[in-house]
């Protein structure tokens, strides 16, 4: 009986000491009780100052202010709710450090603000309301989600990583704004639903750093905006773009794990590139075969494509405009143009292999230069040479025919040379009306079944000039 009795006091001396250190480390339940005051002070809260162990809670649905003015550790942070207001500040001109071991949640009316090298460490973050950085850093263990409401600021050297993935809804994601030198890294993926602004040095300090290592998926409608002049930088492993990517003048996108680049710029998807755009040692745009959405190339400088196909194709309803000064598309291949493609004054689009047809669908505007219409031979769209720029065409079987529904329209002091024959059944040339003082010079026969428009000096700009070597055969 005895050794009975030891052994079951022994055990029930275990579950006891057990039960205590499990109640020892469950979670315990902390409210801020509303109005301003300070992390430290025990009587503000409903459990005392929080520890380890506290589910902190800063939302009496009137106004809170809370400055943290001390370093801390806690178990989870719920700050703001549907009422009032909701603020956690850092003490002014001190750097605290707020851990939070589990889940920080900011709702709608709550604002984190932290300046001065304050750091906020958390396990996962949910922001619904405001979460503001200047000169400071917040970091998590997990994944981080911006809602639609939300907004965050990175701000005068500000760092933001997240150890997981990021889903940004957000249309107020600042970068620089208040000072640029700032850097967001997010070792997973970051689907972007809303829109990311990148100021950088355009806010002083320095360009901003972004870091994706896995895959950016820039969603329909969303937008990356790296502003003009900011000096700003974007590692991206992977991208996927089906809403507007934006490369000012001076910043760098470098696809770090995708080596032949984009190959295709999808329909209802927007890519600007004004700055540097690379996959690693390579043009981001080397391997470009197709262009369903819009690309703007306004580099000033060369960009070479080889298609993997052969032939860039600029499909109907998409779009490439060559723009900018000094900008040089390079298409190693041929060129195919359902869509539109304007190539503006001062820039340069150059295939290896000329087009011979232009679709009915498609609209070929030149006001730089090309050759890409070296051996153009069958019009169903339309042709337009404008502000003094010019071309020469060979057509393969030596006549440039333009079909019925078809157009060419010269303004401006423009010219066209057709080294062969050329016949027009379109609803019309068109020289002159937006500006005089064009060319259109054939070194053959010209057939005219339709209807030659010379406006010249009407418009401006001096007459109109019309050279036909051979023969003009104006129809019935």
């Amino acid at each position: 009986m005895t050794r009975r009795r030891t052994v079951c006091c022994g055990l029930f001396l275990i579950l006891s000491l057990m039960t205590e250190s499990a109640l020892g480390q469950r979670k315990s339940a902390d409210s801020w009780k509303g109005g301003t005051g300070n992390w430290s002070t025990g009587s503000d809260w409903s459990g005392g100052v929080p520890n380890s162990s506290s589910s902190v809670t800063i939302d009496s649905g009137g106004t809170d202010t809370v400055t943290l003015n001390q370093n801390a550790t806690i178990a989870s942070l719920v700050l703001g709710g549907t009422t009032g207001t909701s603020t956690l500040q850092n003490l002014a001109n001190t750097a605290e450090n707020l851990t939070v071991t589990g889940a920080t949640t900011i709702n709608a009316t709550g604002d984190l603000t932290f300046q001065n090298g304050s750091k906020l460490s958390t396990g996962t973050l949910t922001v619904s309301g405001a979460l503001s950085l200047t000169g400071a850093t917040a970091s998590t263990t997990g994944n981080a989600t911006l809602n639609s409401s939300s907004g965050l600021n990175l701000y005068s050297g500000s760092t933001l990583t997240v150890n997981g993935s990021l889903t940004n809804s957000s249309t107020s994601l600042y970068m620089g704004f208040g000072g640029g030198g700032n850097t967001l890294t997010v070792t997973g993926g970051l689907t972007n639903n809303g829109t990311l602004y990148m100021y950088g040095a355009n806010g002083g300090v320095g360009g901003d750093t972004l870091n994706v290592t896995g895959t950016l998926t820039n969603a329909s409608g969303a937008s990356l905006q790296m502003y003009d002049s900011a000096n700003d930088m974007a590692n991206i492993g992977t991208l996927s773009n089906s809403g507007t990517v934006y490369i000012g003048a001076g910043d760098t996108l470098n696809l770090t794990n995708q080596p032949n680049g984009i190959t295709d710029v999808a329909a209802g998807s927007s890519l600007t590139v004004n700055g540097t755009f690379t996959a690693g040692s390579a043009s981001g745009l080397a391997k470009l075969g197709s262009i369903e959405g819009s690309l703007t190339l306004g580099n000033g400088a060369t960009t070479n494509v080889t298609p993997g196909s052969g032939t860039l194709t600029v499909a109907s309803g998409g779009s490439l405009t060559v723009t900018g000064t000094g900008t040089t598309l390079s298409i190693t291949g041929g060129l195919s143009d359902a869509g539109t493609v304007t190539v503006n004054s001062g820039n340069t689009l150059n295939a290896s292999q000329g087009m011979t047809d232009l679709p009915a669908s498609g609209s070929f505007v030149l006001y730089g230069s090309t050759n890409a219409l070296a051996k153009l031979a069958t019009v169903e769209g339309g042709l337009t040479l404008e502000g003094g720029a010019s071309t020469s065409i060979t057509p393969n079987g030596g006549t440039l025919t333009f079909n019925s529904g078809s157009g060419l329209v010269l303004y401006s002091g423009s010219g066209l040379t057709v080294n062969g024959n050329l016949t027009n059944s379109s609803g019309g040339f068109d020289m002159g009306f937006g500006g005089g003082g064009n060319t259109l010079t054939v070194t053959g026969n010209f057939t005219n079944n339709s209807a030659l428009y010379m406006y010249g000096a009407n418009a401006g700009g001096g007459g109109d000039t019309l050279n036909v070597t051979g023969t003009l055969t104006n129809a019935s």
